[in-house]
């Protein structure tokens, strides 16, 4: 059974973070249970285990080395109240967050070399350019810092 990833993007904007991601109800999800909500686009779409490695030590190879960009920190505590529901209705496991800021310092391509094969194709194509670009637009749109624009994410199976 794979792992997949549900990435939503918030915003701290007037004091309160806020979802920023465009979002649709959805009637119903593969297994006729209903959904509260889902991304219309999300910030990455995919199934790479090296990713889910290094943002919250999921699904890691041992052989990978430490490529983890923080510890898995739980939900925000100043989570949206969209984004509460919906982890109420599919959290499954390993929920963490990420600030624009922590993307930004993240070493993208100084870790070992077997390694950089796969972060320059994997994350070029994912997580670095997809959400720190939608993140950069967004902070850019709303004139917030980047401390103040995050990725809220968990893990299925």
């Amino acid at each position: 059974m794979g792992c997949d990833i549900h990435i939503y993007t918030e915003a701290k904007i007037n004091g309160k973070w806020t979802c920023v991601d465009k979002l649709r109800r959805t009637q119903e999800d593969w297994d006729n249970t209903l959904v509260p909500y889902t991304p219309i686009r999300e910030v990455y779409e995919g199934r790479n285990y090296i990713l889910f490695g290094a943002l919250a030590g999921v699904r890691q190879w041992s052989s990978e080395g430490n490529l983890l960009i923080s510890e898995p920190k739980g939900l925000p505590n100043n989570l949206s109240d969209v984004i509460q529901e919906i982890a109420d209705f599919q959290l499954e496991h390993t929920p963490s967050w990420l600030t624009l800021r922590e993307l930004k310092d993240y070493k993208w391509y100084n870790k070992q070399k077997v390694n950089r094969i796969y972060l320059k194709y994997f994350f070029a194509r994912s997580i670095k350019d997809s959400a720190v670009n939608k993140l950069s637009k967004l902070q850019k749109k709303h004139k917030i810092q980047p401390e103040d624009i995050r990725i809220v994410f968990w893990f299925d199976s």
